[in-house]
């Protein structure tokens, strides 16, 4: 698994811990954990694939995008609570 990849174009996957915080910070839903044993103990976090999604990818990697701290921090922990309540 890269830190992101495509699948089937309806889902976008990232293992990015900051990427995939900033997505949920806003408003972009977790659809699923994505966890391949042979990238253990890597977790991919599954989104739905959009325009906006695009986008905001796109500003993530350029170094556009500005979000709250404090929300970005909370997406963070919770991301990090959903890693090891869903083992």
């Amino acid at each position: 698994m890269n830190d992101y990849e495509y699948i089937d174009f309806k889902e976008f996957i990232v293992s990015d811990l900051a990427l995939a915080s900033c997505l949920l910070h806003l408003g972009f839903a977790v659809i699923a954990l994505d966890r391949d044993p042979k990238d253990y103990p890597k977790v991919g976090f599954v989104f739905k694939k959009s325009i906006e999604l695009d986008n905001v990818v796109i500003q993530f990697w350029n170094g556009s995008l500005l979000v709250e701290p404090k929300g970005f921090w909370d997406a963070s922990r919770g991301l990090k609570s959903r890693i090891h309540s869903d083992r």
